[in-house]
């Protein structure tokens, strides 16, 4: 019997501070792994399974921050973790994508990330904050007609499509802009990599999976191997590596218990995170994992980022932002 189960890509595990502060030692994987925590508490209240990028919110939400002052800043900025309107807070952010990008010089794993900004043609944006976006976030800016909407939705979904490799042909649908509309910000997020050890076709086998409210039949995975692997507190841990390195998978079993899934995700913090990552060890382990595949499709963010404690931001005249 198989039981429900957590896949977790990692950026980083580290541990991190009060989440009501930016204090100015905090790293950007700190404060994205927090925000990632927190967020993921809010989004596992609903139905189904969950598939989001926190780091591809991270940078958006960033990106918009470096033009956010006042009341709206410091919301952000305790929601974020991490300071969004200082020079070294930026520099930290940048600082972490050069470090993506220069773990993938072998090109064996890609992790692309692409921000972008649709003034209206009309709408005057402070030198200051085009900079910032520029040289901190490498955000193009794109003016567009949102008189004419039906294009301008055209050109940004063109401009997705080639960002993703065609994987999301369609970020906005024909209603998503109107005249009145004066900024769009567009993040993407495109990852592609191979196992280090692949899975053999020949070793996937049905087996029976439970879910939560029903259980099914399902391809299963396996494979013999030597994993970092651990056991800690009735939560099982094994980390699936990609080639080149750079990355990895963090998947997390709980007991087959009643009401172990819902217990594992409450300890979810970037705590338990650092817990889960130093009880790891070499050793020789069977992983049997059932064939997934993971679709995207668009989720507003809006209420789930206002729970958090980002109001301001989403006040008349803000942002509408959807993952």
């Amino acid at each position: 019997m198989k039981t429900p189960l957590l896949l977790l890509p990692l950026l980083a595990l580290s541990l991190s501070s009060s989440p009501h502060a930016a204090p100015p030692d905090i790293t950007a994987q700190d404060s994205i792994n927090t925000f990632a925590c927190r967020f993921y508490a809010q989004l596992r209240t609903q139905k189904g399974n969950l598939f989001f990028s926190p780091l591809s919110i991270s940078y958006a939400l960033a990106v918009a921050g470096a033009g956010a002052r006042g009341d709206t800043a410091t919301q952000m900025e305790q929601v974020l973790h991490m300071s969004l309107s200082t020079e070294r807070g930026a520099q930290a952010f940048a600082e972490l994508m050069q470090g993506l990008n220069a773990a993938q010089k072998d090109e064996q794993a890609r992790m692309e990330m692409a921000n972008a900004l649709w003034p209206s043609e009309t709408f005057s944006m402070r030198p200051e904050y085009v900079d910032a976006a520029k040289k901190y976030y490498n955000t193009a800016i794109v003016p567009v007609d949102y008189q004419h909407s039906h294009a301008a939705v055209a050109h940004i979904n063109a401009w997705v499509q080639k960002e993703t490799r065609n994987r999301i042909p369609k970020l906005l649908g024909p209603d998503a802009v109107s005249r009145n509309t004066r900024l769009v910000l567009v993040n993407t997020v495109y990852f592609n990599a191979r196992w280090l050890s692949p899975f053999k076709p020949h070793a996937t086998k049905p087996e029976l999976f439970h879910a939560p409210n029903k259980k099914a039949t399902v391809p299963f995975m396996s494979q013999l191997g030597v994993y970092k692997y651990g056991e800690v507190n009735n939560v099982q841990i094994v980390e699936l590596p990609y080639r080149g390195g750079a990355f990895s998978m963090l998947v997390l079993l709980p007991a087959k218990k009643p009401g172990a899934l819902e217990k594992l995700e409450k300890a979810f913090s970037p705590k338990q995170l650092a817990a889960w990552s130093g009880a790891l060890t070499q050793q020789k382990v069977r992983v049997s994992l059932p064939k997934f595949k993971l679709n995207w499709g668009p989720s507003p963010l809006n209420e789930m980022l206002i729970a958090l404690g980002c109001r301001m931001l989403f006040q008349q005249n803000g942002l509408i932002l959807e993952a």
